[in-house]
């Protein structure tokens, strides 16, 4: 978390950590602040907040002049959106393509619990959320995108794994 960190400061983005009541974080333009400000949930466990950061870095480094306020809401959205793109560049940052090397042949696997647990193992050792890295296994074509909707949904209401996204 501390690389992001001092990502932010070198751009003189503001960060800060408090409770939040629906959002994982926020980047806004502060007009009477002139500069960038970076909200992120303080209850959200640390591998939440690591990809909340990456992500709400990735819009500033990708729509610098969008001046709008930048939350995570839903995070499936079309390919052209802004909020894929952050995913997208937040899932680059923070999953180097070395690290799955161990999961290469894991979209083989019939057993849903297996892929679960390998994927809790990993997301655990590297620091992001589970659905972050089951969705960045989708994207990059490791698992089916109807595998990760059953992975993630089967994890709604396990609360070790819905720490997450």
């Amino acid at each position: 978390m501390e690389v992001l960190l001092k990502e932010f400061e070198k751009r003189n983005i503001k960060v800060v950590f408090q409770e939040l009541n629906f959002w994982a974080g926020l980047l806004i333009f502060s007009e009477n602040q002139k500069r960038w400000v970076c909200l992120v949930n303080s209850l959200n466990p640390p591998s939440k907040q690591r990809w909340t950061l990456a992500h709400e870095l990735a819009h500033f480094l990708l729509h610098p002049n969008f001046r709008y306020i930048f939350t995570d809401g839903i995070f499936f959205c079309g390919l052209n959106d802004m909020e894929w793109q952050a995913n997208r560049l937040a899932g680059e940052m923070l999953i180097p393509k070395n690290c799955l090397q161990d999961l290469e042949t894991i979209g083989l696997s019939k057993d849903l619990t297996e892929i679960r647990k390998k994927i809790l193992l990993k997301s655990q050792e590297i620091g992001i959320p589970f659905q972050a890295l089951a969705w960045w296994l989708s994207e990059r074509g490791m698992i089916s995108f109807k595998r990760f909707q059953k992975l993630v949904s089967k994890t709604q209401n396990d609360s070790i794994l819905s720490q997450g996204f």
